[in-house]
C-alpha cells in the first residue's frame, strides 16, 4: 500500500524538463523531454522513441518496429536526466 501512495504522490509532481539518450544498435538519440509528471514524461518518451523507429523502419534504416514488449521495456529502463 505504501508504493501506491508513494506512486500516487510522485503522479502529481512536476518534474523539470529533461534529456533521456535512448541508443538502437549503434544509432544513439538524445531526446528532450517538456516538464511534466513522472507519467506524463514516460508518455512522451514512449511516442517519441516509437515515432522515431518508426521513421527509422520507413526509411530502411531498422529492420522492424518495436513490438510493445520491447517498447516497454526500453520506456522502464531509460534514465531521464534533469
Amino acid at each position: 500500500m505504501h508504493q501506491n501512495s508513494s506512486e500516487h504522490q510522485n503522479s502529481k509532481h512536476y518534474y523539470p524538463q529533461g534529456r533521456s539518450l535512448v541508443t538502437f544498435g549503434s544509432i544513439p538519440f538524445l531526446i528532450l523531454i517538456p516538464s511534466g509528471t513522472r507519467q506524463s514524461q514516460r508518455e512522451f518518451l514512449r511516442a517519441t522513441i516509437k515515432a522515431q523507429v518508426d521513421s527509422m523502419v520507413e526509411t530502411g534504416i531498422w529492420a522492424r518496429p518495436l513490438t510493445e514488449f520491447e517498447l516497454d521495456a526500453i520506456v522502464r529502463t531509460a534514465v531521464i536526466e534533469y
